[in-house]
């Protein structure tokens, strides 16, 4: 291919207003939420090889990491359907959500954790068992989440609130610490908080604008001269150093 030839995306006809779309771990599968369905898109042909119908307002889809479920956020019953990869078939809904919009499981496979912006909170499946066991309550309208790859937290996007929840998984919580959640807009600029970790000493440091001029390595602020390879001052154009007698 010429370097300069253009790129030609393929488009594959799915259901009515697509929203997201989620693979496979082997790749070889796409699951995507349509308005009342989920096509399945075969990756090497580029087809839908099915549509699996859902309850009303299908939102996020994930896929968990063994392949062998996919899970969809219905938004308009405030549940999650439960989808089997290998029949291609819904097999449950899980109830007892509120407007549920992203949702993503846990690296081992055992939790499901969803964006319920009905109830501003994250709600916690087990897979297992497929029901509600942890309910975090999180800034107003939750819209998606992420885990970790460890495992250990969830981070929850807040629409509503300008910012980011992070949860701990372990204590379906959420982390208060300012230096993992970032701070709202306020009237006037945007508030900015810093923080560094330095011998367990935190230090914080609020405020809207930087210094105007910034002090940088390898110059001389006293005089406003670079400063010479060995540490010395240069003189400035002009000037003439004074003559030994």
């Amino acid at each position: 291919m010429e370097t300069n030839e253009p790129l030609v995306a393929d488009e594959i006809p799915v259901g009515h207003a697509p929203i997201v779309a989620a693979i496979t771990p082997d790749g070889r599968h796409v699951y995507v939420t349509n308005f009342g369905s989920s096509s399945v898109i075969d990756t090497t042909t580029r087809k839908v090889i099915t549509t699996i119908g859902v309850t009303s307002g299908p939102w996020g889809v994930t896929v968990a990491p063994d392949g062998l479920r996919a899970y969809v956020a219905c938004f308009g019953t405030d549940s999650v359907a439960v989808i089997d990869t290998t029949t291609r078939t819904a097999t449950v809904s899980i109830p007892g959500l509120n407007k549920t919009l992203g949702l993503t499981v846990s690296p081992d496979g055992s939790r499901l954790y969803v964006a319920s912006q009905g109830g501003n909170r994250v709600d916690v499946i087990s897979t297992a068992t497929d029901t509600v066991i942890a309910s975090v309550p999180v800034g107003t309208g939750p819209r998606n989440v992420a885990v970790t790859p460890d495992g250990t937290e969830v981070y929850a996007t807040e629409e509503g609130a300008n910012a980011v929840a992070a949860i701990d998984t372990a204590t379906h919580t959420v982390n208060r610490d300012p230096a993992r959640v970032p701070l709202p807009p306020r009237r006037g600029g945007f508030a900015r908080r810093t923080a560094c970790l330095c011998d367990g000493v935190r230090r914080q440091q609020t405020g809207r604008h930087r210094p105007r001029h910034p002090l940088r390595r390898g110059h001389d602020h006293r005089a406003a001269h670079p400063l010479r390879p060995g540490g010395q001052p240069r003189r400035a154009a002009g000037l003439r150093r004074p003559r030994r007698r």
